[in-house]
């Protein structure tokens, strides 16, 4: 990816200093590299590198909202987000990260490497956020030298 193109490979990908504008309040969460959005939808990244990457808000490197996220063999790394997740920022989001090395990314809100989110309380009423919550499982990966402002 690159200037915010996207490009579908069958194999090992590399998405390196890719760069997403902030499209104003629709696109207040855009990710640097890769955006993942729909409550039934599942995407799969296997032997893929997301790094060196910058979002203007949240996801330096992954950013999902809503469906479910598997990444499995891949390195996240050298990502940054202005507000939190580094490295991944998954809402409402059944997130499954295996054989993963999150490392050397920052946020300058919460989460260096990993941020999850669930549902929201609206108006305390308790519903989730469009009737869904999510779940964070971390497998055989690692975690580790990420940095955050808070």
């Amino acid at each position: 990816i690159a200037n915010g193109s996207g490009e579908h490979h069958d194999g090992p990908v590399d998405l390196a200093s890719a760069a997403k504008a902030d499209k104003g309040e629709h696109g207040k969460h855009r990710a640097g590299t890769v955006e993942i959005t729909g409550a039934h939808e599942g995407k799969d990244a296997s032997l893929s590198t997301l790094s060196h990457n910058r979002a203007g808000r949240n996801g330096g490197g992954l950013f999902s909202s809503g469906g479910w996220v598997t990444v499995s063999f891949t390195a996240i790394g050298g990502n940054v987000a202005c507000e939190n997740g580094g490295g991944v920022y998954a809402e409402n989001t059944d997130l499954l990260l295996e054989k993963v090395h999150v490392a050397g990314n920052h946020a300058d809100g919460d989460g260096g490497g990993v941020v999850t989110t669930g549902g929201r309380d609206w108006a305390g009423n308790g519903a989730e956020k469009d009737g869904l919550a999510g779940s964070a499982t971390i497998a055989d990966s690692a975690v580790a030298d990420n940095t955050a402002g808070r």
